[in-house]
């Protein structure tokens, strides 16, 4: 009794007079649901009267036929939100409710009257067009009235209901075609002045937007045999308009490949330079907007794409060509132009965005120098709002084709990086003053003289490292923070990219764990002006879970990388919330290390490289990596050498491993003594094939350092070989290319003493060795002689 107890209860108090209705009707449609409205009974829930829901129809009836025009607002709402719930009851009103709701947009009414009654027609007949006889009888005479009176009713000023008109329209045609195709040139009526663009910003985005998915659905018009001949017609129509917009606003003349058969309806430009100049952008900006609703759009059949003409018009709005300077050309018109010139590669970047999303790897062929074009501009970009735009449509390019080029994955990697390089800690500088002030004595009475005071220096030097940012790394500008955020998402997928080096993968390591150690340490990053609300939208939040994204993905390829940053990962989980983003993305880490550990695969072929083997401690890294280092600025910040483990200013301190605590230990009781390595002759020795890189290029063979013993922090002793200094840049290839004294075989040695120098002595070693291994026997001895 409960359900016809609240629906008794409704009819009895808030639907009791007509003002009561309107005040009640926000809470009167939050609380009804389909056990309000149930016959059957539901276990110990009885169901409803259908007495009661005779009264309840009666009642949307009486306030639908009423004299108030809010009275009859909250019936239609009512009416809705019934259909909505019982299907049958829809079926069963919908004729009467028609009659009653059609004639409303005839009259003048108030808009909300109006939103109302188009919301619950276009309800009834997208809702009960698989009814064959409703179609027939309902449908079929009614939608086209329909269809008129929402073309009469968009000259009104509402934009809202002019979303509404075209959002309703599009429904319509795409479900009842046939019933349109008479009302065609009536719908382009209104269509193309909206798209052709105006001088002043008199429609919304949303409108275009609404508009341009209208446009796109005009082609089921045709039928299903002349649907695709449609669509691609009104491909080929805009590719054409964006060519004449382009000719106009650059002063040049450009042809477009593609002739369509029949072109928009647009008005043609103004004489006056400075309007026709705005109108062709907002027309451009229109017609981008329509390819995006095209590809959304589904075709009856299959359709042919002019990819590489899409592809060329996207790449000359990425160039942005600035007209030639020249005094045949006027002041105006050049000034003109070279301030549209940043706006058309803004559209370009969306239309490569668009494409990206909708043509997926049948762009793969023209991606190489789609990227390099943003890579092109993120070089030279300063401006924080164009390089979020960049980076935002880049992402929408790198995740849906594939490059396979050799230099983008480098150049995008070094374009990348200083962006993220403002979130790196500073080296205090010091005073020069003060250290020409202090005497020996105060020097000594600061630095102390025992252990203790020397370990706090220690700690000093290391917090000096990791410490706090200078005011000028400060993030206080939204727009950078979001910056920072783009350039990490690029980043991850740079690092996923098959040809980029393994110095500058490495580098690449070690800037996320430089990142994540800072963002543990560093207060500063949880400024509130960079989130737009506290808690999980805040910049500290979300830069720490994509740095563990990035973690995860490389503890999975990059062997020495996980046991690295699995104690952050396992700090912040053991401090974060557990429903927030950041425990998401450490948990996600973990469960890739565990496919790791535990692979679903057969094991490798070749064993992993050691982790001693992987460069990314600054005491570990050759000198092309500290080279390329220094070149993108990364001076500071990336010294992970450091005693950061001892920091107590860290809330978060990563814990060192046990077994690296023991050998601490261990090597600082006993002295380890490096075993002495043998000088090889480096002529003598053969490498295997896949150590030995061959340059076709005329440069001085490259020096081999030896082997070097140093300690890493942790107090274990490593072997260390840098194998390649670095060599002379490459100089074009000649004719002299094919002598083979112009080849140079780079041999990466091993730090194995027993390796073999030359056949004789490799056959005498074995020999040697093999003698060793076999115990000789004593043919003498005999057990008999024992028993004796």
């Amino acid at each position: 009794m409960e359900q016809e107890d609240t629906l008794e209860s409704i009819l009895n108090l808030q639907l009791s007079s007509e003002t009561l209705t309107v005040l009640y009707l926000p809470s009167i449609l939050s609380l009804l649901s389909p056990e309000h409205f149930s016959t059957e009974p539901n276990g110990a829930k009885q169901g409803v009267s259908p007495s009661h829901i005779n009264k309840w129809m009666n009642r949307i009836m009486s306030l639908m036929q009423s004299k108030d025009a809010g009275a009859r607002w909250a019936g239609i709402c009512l009416a809705r939100k019934t259909g909505h719930i019982r299907r049958d009851l829809l079926v069963e009103y919908a004729q009467r409710w028609i009659n009653l709701t059609l004639p409303l947009l005839s009259k003048t009414e108030p808009p909300p009257v109006w939103k109302a009654s188009i919301d619950l027609l276009v309800y009834i007949f997208m809702n009960t067009s698989h009814l064959a006889d409703f179609r027939r009888q309902v449908s079929t005479p009614t939608v086209p009235k329909l269809t008129t009176a929402l073309l009469d009713l968009f000259p009104k000023p509402d934009p809202s209901l002019k979303i509404l008109i075209i959002s309703s329209l599009s429904k319509l045609v795409t479900r009842f075609p046939t019933l349109h195709r008479a009302l065609g040139p009536n719908i382009l009526g209104i269509v193309y002045p909206v798209l052709s663009g105006a001088s002043t910003s008199s429609h919304s985005s949303e409108l275009i937007r609404s508009t341009a998915y209208l446009l796109a659905s005009m082609h089921h018009l045709d039928g299903k045999p002349g649907a695709p001949l449609a669509w691609r017609n009104t491909l080929d129509a805009t590719i054409a308009e964006v060519w004449k917009c382009i000719s106009h606003l650059q002063g040049q003349v450009y042809v477009s490949p593609i002739s369509p058969k029949k072109p928009f309806g647009f008005p043609s430009l103004p004489s006056d330079p400075l309007m026709s100049y705005q109108v062709a952008l907002d027309r451009l900006h229109n017609l981008i907007v329509i390819f995006e609703a095209l590809f959304s759009a589904n075709p009856t059949r299959s359709v042919l794409v002019p990819v590489s003409d899409l592809a060329q018009l996207t790449l000359h709005l990425l160039r942005g060509d600035l007209p030639p300077s020249s005094s045949q050309v006027d002041l105006t018109l050049l000034q003109l132009q070279r301030q549209v010139a940043p706006k058309l590669m803004e559209e370009g970047e969306y239309l490569a965005a668009t494409l990206a999303y909708s043509l997926r790897q049948n762009l793969t062929p023209h991606a190489t120098s789609l990227v390099s074009s943003f890579v092109y501009h993120l070089e030279r970009e300063k401006s924080s709002r164009r390089i979020n735009h960049l980076l935002h449509s880049l992402q929408a390019v790198l995740d849906h084709t594939t490059t396979h080029s050799t230099l983008l994955p480098a150049r995008l990697f070094r374009a990348i990086v200083p962006k993220l390089s403002a979130l790196l800690p500073r080296k205090r500088a010091i005073e020069t003053t003060t250290s020409q002030g202090a005497t020996s004595n105060g020097l000594r009475d600061q630095l102390g003289s025992s252990r203790k005071s020397k370990k706090r220096q220690r700690d000093f030097e290391g917090a000096d490292v990791l410490g706090e940012s200078s005011a000028d790394n400060l993030l206080n500008d939204p727009e950078q923070a979001q910056t920072v955020l783009l350039a990490l998402d690029i980043l991850q997928r740079v690092l996923r990219m098959q040809h980029l080096s393994a110095s500058l993968h490495s580098l690449g390591s070690r800037l996320v764990l430089g990142l994540q150690l800072h963002v543990i340490s560093d207060s500063n990053l949880a400024n509130p002006s960079l989130s737009t609300s506290s808690g999980e939208n805040s910049f500290r939040n979300q830069l720490q879970s994509k740095l563990l994204k990035i973690q995860g993905e490389l503890s999975l390829g990059t062997a020495g990388h996980a046991w690295r940053g699995l104690t952050l990962m396992t700090d912040v989980l053991r401090h974060c919330d557990m429903d927030s983003a950041v425990s998401e993305a450490a948990i996600s880490g973990f469960s890739t290390i565990d496919t790791l550990i535990h692979p679903r695969l057969p094991p490798p072929l070749r064993s992993l490289p050691r982790a001693e083997s992987i460069m990314l401690f600054r005491a570990e890294e050759p000198k092309e990596e500290r080279e390329q280092r220094i070149g993108l600025r990364l001076i500071d910040g990336l010294d992970l050498d450091v005693e950061v483990m001892e920091r107590r200013d860290v809330e978060m301190e990563p814990v060192a491993p046990i077994q690296n605590r023991i050998l601490e230990h261990a090597s600082s009781s006993t002295k380890v003594v490096p075993k002495p390595t043998p000088v090889i002759n480096s002529s003598s020795i053969q490498a295997p094939a896949s150590f030995t890189a061959v340059f076709a290029t005329s440069m001085p063979a490259p020096a081999v350092q030896e082997v070097t013993t140093h300690t890493t922090t942790f107090g274990i002793e490593a072997h260390t070989l840098q194998s390649v200094t670095e060599v002379d840049p490459p100089q074009p290839l000649q004719s002299t290319a094919q002598d083979p004294a112009n080849f140079h075989h780079v041999v990466v040695q091993s730090t194995n003493p027993r390796l073999r120098t030359s056949p004789e002595a490799a056959g005498s070693e074995e020999g040697k060795s093999d003698d060793d291994d076999i115990p000789s026997i004593n043919m003498d001895s005999d057990s008999e002689e024992e028993e004796e």
